[in-house]
């Protein structure tokens, strides 16, 4: 792990810091004063503890998964534009989200009557449930999921049967030799394609929103659906401004008036403490320079995305 035992923190005594090498070239401190799990799975290491800053931290590979303080800006963020714009929420898949956030917040939806939520790391999602259930909830009791601890490529290419309104990709940094390449591909979108319904619906964790990999990731979504749409979320303990992309065969999905979504989150009595209709206009207001930049690469199961 990359801990730093014995690093002095301006501050009452000493305190042990967690460093995290971000792939945008950018070192950040964490204090921290406990070590709730630390656990290397099949998959990946993981580590919890309980920052300074932001309450209890998740770790995957040395990279910040999520915080106790402002999990629900990520969470909210990734699921409920795509929910509310969907004509039809009866069926939704999720892909990773060991912690529960997501699933959580697909689950506030009545008129949900499946999710289901596939994770590769089923030791990571029984030490979530251990540990951080009072964060994120304890939404795995619900009738209504179904949980499945398989590669979420595999998955989607035996689903020729099955078909979702909503997809929603909550899932782990495309890190050199990671399972997770294999989901940021162009091969990947059309399977997700053929898993959605025509009107459905994907939503996917982009990474930072300068970075030369999310302007990748957005064109490699774009040579597969009509309609793809970037929105900005700015999450406190990821330092940089974070990117979901939006996607849909349907090119004109997007687009929602601002009565009817209120609508919407109203009918569900949606309790909510980032997302709103005002914050659903300002995350989708993306400044020039980021929406003129040139098209970048696509990433295909040949040419493999990830980082320098």
């Amino acid at each position: 792990m990359n801990l730093k035992k014995e690093a002095e923190y301006p501050g009452p005594g000493q305190l042990p810091i967690f460093y995290e090498i971000e792939q945008s070239g950018i070192i950040t401190g964490f204090p921290y004063t406990e070590t709730i799990f630390e656990m290397k799975t099949e998959f990946q290491k993981a580590l919890c503890i309980r920052t300074t800053a932001f309450g209890r931290a998740l770790f995957l590979d040395d990279i910040l998964n999520s915080t106790e303080y402002d999990e629900f800006i990520y969470h909210e963020g990734i699921v409920h534009p795509a929910m509310l714009r969907a004509p039809s929420r009866k069926r939704v898949l999720i892909i990773g989200g060991a912690e529960g956030g997501t699933l959580r917040e697909v689950l506030k939806y009545r008129d949900v009557e499946q999710a289901v939520m596939v994770d590769i790391d089923g030791e990571l999602v029984a030490a979530c449930r251990a540990h951080l259930s009072d964060v994120y909830g304890d939404p795995f009791s619900d009738p209504r999921l179904l949980l499945l601890h398989q590669d979420g490529r595999n998955y989607i290419e035996h689903a020729a049967t099955e078909s979702f309104d909503v997809i929603i990709m909550d899932i782990n940094e495309a890190m050199e030799d990671s399972p997770a390449q294999l989901l940021f591909t162009r091969e990947f979108y059309l399977l997700l394609r053929q898993a959605l319904t025509d009107r459905g619906i994907v939503s996917i964790q982009a990474e930072w929103l300068h970075m030369p990999f999310h302007q990748d990731l957005l064109a490699t979504v774009r040579s597969v659906f009509a309609g793809a749409r970037q929105i900005e979320v700015n999450i406190p303990s990821f330092m940089m401004p974070t990117a979901f992309i939006l996607a849909s065969p349907d090119p004109a999905f997007y687009e929602l008036e601002k009565s009817s979504l209120q609508k919407e989150i109203a009918s569900h009595d949606l309790r909510l403490n980032y997302y709103s209709v005002d914050m659903d206009r300002k995350i989708g207001v993306l400044p020039p320079y980021l929406t003129s930049r040139k098209k970048g690469r696509i990433f295909t199961d040949e040419e493999l995305p990830g980082y320098i």
